[in-house]
């Protein structure tokens, strides 16, 4: 009897792992993404608030925005062939904006 609850513990214990690691090794990407964008925004000594916001913007219209604290990095994926704006604000500073086209040219089109 000890055997066979040895034997049936080590199985469920095993089917676990088993579904375990299958499920972290699935994971679901944007096979569309090409590019990942990362920057950092500088803090300068003189200011009172040292939080800044950082907007992705597709077609004119906001798709993703981050709270940067200090000089904390921040992340964007950006899908292939698309044209993409990136906006830096913080109150009483002027906006900055960055462009970024992902196009790709034909010969690279199977990323």
């Amino acid at each position: 009897m000890k055997n066979i609850t040895k034997k049936i513990l080590l199985t469920v214990f095993s089917t676990v792992l088993v579904i375990n690691n299958f499920f972290a090794t699935t994971r679901t990407t944007d096979t569309a993404a090409c590019l990942r964008l990362s920057g950092k925004v500088l803090k300068l000594k003189t200011t009172s608030s040292n939080s800044y916001t950082v907007a992705l913007m597709r077609d004119h219209k906001i798709i993703e925005t981050k709270i940067i604290k200090g000089n904390r990095e921040f992340k964007f994926n950006l899908k292939k062939n698309k044209f993409y704006t990136i906006q830096i604000l913080k109150d009483g500073y002027i906006t900055r904006t960055i462009s970024v086209d992902t196009k790709l040219a034909e010969e690279h089109d199977g990323l």
